[in-house]
């Protein structure tokens, strides 16, 4: 079975849900969203692509309802309080509207704003809203409305951490506009308006006044989204029913949608093979292989290139402890480690190997200096690390089948050289997650850095987000470094695109020279569907003309999907 929402291995969103209960309220964090046009996100412009299968016809059709299998349940639907995961991102696609969106060129549109400006300083931001917007209770989208949800994302411990206080007031500018203060310049505010998974990211989603005064206002979404929550039954079904007085003239096609929560990949492929689903995602590597050879579905992943920052996989390591706080042994690990051949192994080929956060034909990519395989230089930083202070040994933290088969052979790749790791193994162990977030740990099998805009990673990358051992930290890898903390300084106060994308690509250098991370691989999403489902490939239309970036990870857009 593989983790839910993502690859077998911890990620950042689930693991935070539970540390911040497991610490007594620490924030939860994310990552995700990207820039308007006029803001220049610097996103990539590689198209998710399809594997096989037909998208259907291409005249839409009204009517029926699509019954949907996604990988987990979550545990509310609130954009101010609960743990947005993969999942919980499709229910919040159908029932909220974000602010802005990403679009299929990288960049992020308005959405349901109709515009959002910074002033020249880039420290005061305006948000002007659509009129005649209405929520599914009837009371319309206004500034007071934005106001009080802006104004529990600022007391939210959801947001603590990974907004780090950044938004400091909101205030009525007018019937239909709120001004948001900042504690400083910050070019990428509007990459976190467009929805995503966890913390910052979630905050575009917007919830109704109503919803969010309500006991239990965290089941009982109540948004503007193209469809209207029906009910849910935890770890069975969320129902949703088309919404007829939807802002978007003549949308959504379907009458409904059914998300049925399933965990375990084979059994929801099987679902759907079996006629008991429309539509599934995917983010196992496994599946997704799988998938792209079938006959009879129909497939759309991102082999071949994501919108925006992909998420990587990556061997987590806390350069605070010994043997990890020794460089040498960092470099040691990567040299030692034959990423194509692991790749090969156990990801079945389907991406190249990675060097950093970025991948080759994002705007912020550029050789990292991250080593390259070669077994006898890790073994002579070895030999020279144990001249001094002894053998080299130490656990690592894995969770999944397919993350613990991965750290097996990497076990197998480090002996070699002289390094021997041991496995730590659980699926949701809230000891090891609170030891994690507190620095009692070595290493740990990871993913995350998914992003229309690397600021989105400004806390997980940030010295300032380094604590001392036994004491919460966001930098999970505890990483300080002043040269990575200037470059992402720059990138998060200076509009100028060209000075962003140096400053990103001395991040992802300093990143390669530090070696907080032991890269793995590419992060894969995919979505199947039986051929009677059409219009989820094509990206949302969106209000000001283009199209939404069709596939974020495992996540597309329901709103003109149809069955023929």
């Amino acid at each position: 079975m593989s983790d839910p929402g993502g690859p077998a291995r911890y990620d950042r969103r689930r693991f935070l849900g539970l540390g911040a209960r497991t610490l007594g309220g620490a924030a939860l964090l994310g990552t995700a969203p990207g820039l308007l046009a006029a803001c220049s996100s610097g996103s990539s412009t590689k198209p998710a692509t399809a594997g096989s299968g037909s998208s259907g016809a291409a005249t839409p059709r009204r009517g029926g309802t699509l019954t949907v299998g996604i990988t987990a349940e979550t545990n509310g639907l609130d954009p101010a309080a609960s743990d947005f995961t993969s999942p919980a991102v499709y229910y919040a696609r159908a029932v909220f509207d974000t602010l802005t969106i990403q679009a299929a060129d990288g960049s992020v549109q308005p959405y349901l704003a109709q515009s959002v400006t910074p002033n020249a300083s880039y420290d005061v931001w305006t948000i002007n809203l659509r009129p005649g917007v209405l929520f599914h209770d009837g009371t319309p989208l206004n500034a007071d409305a934005l106001v009080s949800y802006f104004e529990r994302v600022i007391a939210s411990p959801t947001y603590a951490i990974t907004l780090q206080k950044l938004i400091q007031t909101v205030t009525k500018t007018g019937d239909m506009s709120v001004a948001l203060k900042m504690g400083q310049p910050w070019v990428a505010f509007d990459a976190y308006l467009s929805g995503g998974t966890g913390g910052a990211a979630q905050m575009g989603f917007i919830p109704a006044p109503s919803m969010q005064t309500s006991a239990d206002g965290i089941h009982h979404p109540v948004g503007t989204g193209p469809f209207v929550f029906s009910h849910w039954e935890t770890n069975v079904s969320f129902v949703v029913t088309r919404n007829p007085h939807y802002w978007r003239s003549g949308l959504p096609y379907l009458d409904g949608i059914t998300f049925k929560p399933i965990p375990d990949d084979t059994a929801r492929l099987q679902t759907l093979q079996a006629g008991g689903l429309d539509l599934m995602h995917t983010a196992d590597y496994g599946t997704i292989h799988t998938l792209l050879g079938q006959n009879g579905l129909s497939v759309f992943s991102n082999v071949h290139g994501d919108v925006g920052e992909p998420s990587q996989n990556f061997l987590m390591l806390n350069t605070q402890v010994a043997p990890l706080d020794d460089l040498r042994v960092r470099q040691a690990m990567a040299y030692a480690t034959d990423q194509a051949k692991l790749i090969q192994l156990t990801e079945f080929g389907l991406v190249p190997p990675t060097t950093g956060p970025f991948a080759p034909g994002d705007p912020w990519y550029a050789p990292t200096g991250y080593p390259s395989y070669d077994p006898a230089k890790a073994r002579s930083l070895v030999q020279a690390y144990e001249a001094q202070k002894g053998p080299i040994s130490f656990p690592i933290i894995t969770a999944g089948t397919s993350a613990l088969n991965q750290l097996q052979t990497l076990q197998s790749m480090w002996k070699q050289v002289g390094i021997n790791v041991s496995a730590i193994t659980s699926e949701t162990s809230t000891a090891q997650i609170g030891d994690i977030l507190v620095g009692r740990y070595s290493a740990a099998s990871w993913g995350q850095f998914s992003a229309p805009d690397p600021d989105m990673n400004y806390p997980f990358w940030s010295a300032t987000t380094v604590a001392p051992l036994g004491t919460f930290a966001v930098n999970f890898a505890r990483n300080a470094d002043p040269q990575l903390e200037a470059a992402l300084q720059v990138g998060r106060t200076n509009p100028d695109p060209k000075a962003r994308v140096v400053a990103y690509q001395q991040v992802a250098q300093r990143l390669g020279a530090d070696i907080p991370y032991i890269w793995t691989g590419r992060a894969l999403g995919a979505v199947a569907a039986k051929p009677t489902v059409s219009g989820y490939k094509q990206g949302m239309s969106l209000p000001n003309g283009g199209k939404a970036a069709a596939l974020n990870g495992s996540n597309v857009w329901l709103t003109e999907t149809w069955l023929t």
